[in-house]
C-alpha cells in the first residue's frame, strides 16, 4: 500500500519529442519521495504506452537516492529498465561501499 503523505523532494523531466518511424512524443519523470517509511525513487513515463517503475529505500540513503535519480535521469534510464537499474546500484552499495571516483 503506498502512502498518501508522501512529498516530492526532487524531480526531473526529459521530454522526447515525435520523431516519425522512430519515436512517440512522451516524457519521463524521475521523482524522489520522502515519507513516514522512507524514500522511494519512481520513474515514470507519460504518452502513449505509459510505465512507472519505482523502489523504496531506507532513511538515511537520501544523498545516494539523490545521486542515483541523477544517474537515471542523465542517462535517460527508461521507466521499464530502472527498477532493474537501482536494484544492481543498491545491491552493489550494500555489498561493497558506494564508489568514489577520483
Amino acid at each position: 500500500m503506498e502512502e498518501t503523505c508522501d512529498a516530492v523532494i526532487a524531480c526531473y523531466t526529459r521530454t522526447f519529442s515525435q520523431i516519425e518511424g522512430l519515436q512517440t512524443a512522451h516524457q519521463v519523470q524521475y521523482l524522489l519521495y520522502s515519507g513516514k517509511t522512507g524514500l522511494r525513487l519512481e520513474v515514470r513515463k507519460t504518452g502513449q504506452h505509459p510505465n512507472r517503475a519505482w523502489r523504496k529505500l531506507p532513511r538515511g540513503t537520501e544523498g545516494f537516492a539523490r545521486r542515483l535519480m541523477q544517474f537515471l535521469y542523465e542517462n535517460a534510464v527508461p521507466a521499464e529498465l530502472a527498477g532493474d537499474v537501482v536494484d544492481d546500484c543498491w545491491t552493489d552499495v550494500m555489498r561493497t561501499g558506494p564508489a568514489v571516483v577520483v
